[in-house]
């Protein structure tokens, strides 16, 4: 999150094409020195939203304009950062599920409002200071994006211990939250959760080593997000089929051994890749083309290739993080991703699942089968 600028456009940004939004009428982006905003196009009501805030930039930069009442807004064209291109940002959201009509939600709908939907992971030490008899806002934050008290509390107490300790030589007591050494790994888990987790808050109140259950209601596999065997369908969040993870459910892994505090994954290099499986999983990383039966040193025969595909949704990329392994039988059914079609885009979900069965004999898709149904039936209510 940061002011939007002339400068940051021009570092960030290419020049708008014609029209990016078509519904219900054209919204186009205009980029230029000074004042910048979103016309809507429609000859009989031209409007135009000035441009106040930019979010986001590994993926997407959407946005922000500001309405009456100090209410911040998500725009209805935002930009594509890998592909340097501009798009609809509501109609990149349309709902998948049958049930929800496939059709995209308006740009001024909550889901798109800054207080409602984005406010919590993308500025620190958030006062909304919302007015309900005037129905209006007063936002303010102390950073923008995420900074250090975020995960390691408040640090005053931090700052005056490290001033009064003789220089070069650092307190024995920090006086601040050390995830490393202080925390489990459910506590971890439930710090990054805050964040990455589709939810509903309970309380404004979470901190650093609270439960995450005393705090947000996750979603649930039978919240139209997800397909009906888990795999990731909407939103692009990772905590539900996280806690789902065999790896997860042993109580013997958390976020941080895979990504940095700052949310760098640690394996990327390829000559480590299956690094991050070896505390658990080495007979398996040590033979890795057998299990995988793709050669060794291609992308086939990395653990995140199966375990953890990547996947797209309004733009944006995310890892499925249940790692399970690839189910093409509830593909087959269900019309949701699997890591072979993923890459093996020409074969289909019946070519992929009859080549396991021949890879591996026994029906290892079985139990997630069952469990698909049991997802399925938990959606119908019966």
């Amino acid at each position: 999150m940061r002011p939007y600028s002339d400068a940051f456009a021009a570092a960030n940004l290419t020049a708008p094409d014609s029209g990016h939004c078509r519904r219900p009428s054209a919204y186009r982006a205009e980029i230029g020195p000074g004042e910048a905003g979103c016309t809507n196009g429609l000859a009989t009501s031209k409007k135009r939203y000035r441009i106040v805030q930019a979010l986001g930039g590994k993926d997407v930069v959407y946005l922000l304009t500001e309405f009456d009442r100090g209410r911040l807004q998500t725009l209805p064209v935002a930009y594509d950062a890998r592909q340097r291109e501009w798009f609809d940002m509501a109609g990149s959201g349309a709902p998948h599920a049958p049930a929800a009509g496939a059709r995209a939600l308006d740009w001024k709908d909550w889901r798109f409002t800054f207080h409602t939907a984005c406010r919590g992971c993308h500025v620190s030490q958030i006062s909304n200071d919302y007015n309900p008899v005037a129905d209006s806002y007063r936002t303010a934050w102390v950073e923008p994006g995420i900074n250090c008290e975020t995960c390691h509390g408040p640090g005053e107490s931090h700052v005056q211990a490290c001033l009064a300790a003789p220089a070069g030589k650092p307190p024995e007591d920090l006086h601040i939250v050390r995830i490393k050494s202080a925390f489990s790994h459910e506590q971890t888990n439930a710090l990054c959760g805050a964040c990455h987790a589709k939810a509903t808050p309970i309380t404004a109140g979470f901190t650093p080593g609270d439960r995450f259950s005393d705090h947000f209601e996750l979603a649930a596999y039978d919240n139209s997000d997800f397909y009906p065997d888990g795999r990731d369908l909407g939103e692009n969040y990772t905590y539900t089929s996280w806690s789902r993870s065999p790896c997860v459910a042993s109580g013997e892994l958390d976020c941080v051994h895979c990504h940095t505090s700052s949310g760098r994954y640690k394996f990327a290099d390829a000559a480590h890749a299956n690094d991050a499986c070896l505390p658990c999983h080495s007979a398996t990383v040590a033979d890795a083309a057998g299990h995988s039966h793709h050669p060794a040193g291609t992308s086939g025969s990395r653990c995140v290739a199966c375990h953890m595909p990547t996947t797209v949704f309004a733009r944006m990329r995310r890892s499925d993080h249940s790692m399970l392994p690839p189910v093409p039988a509830a593909s087959a059914v269900y019309g949701s991703p699997n890591a072979c079609t993923n890459c093996h885009a020409d074969r289909d979900a019946a070519w992929a699942d009859a080549a396991v069965r021949d890879w591996y004999g026994r029906d290892y898709q079985a139990p997630a089968a069952r469990r698909s149904g049991v997802d399925r039936g938990g959606r119908r209510r019966g």
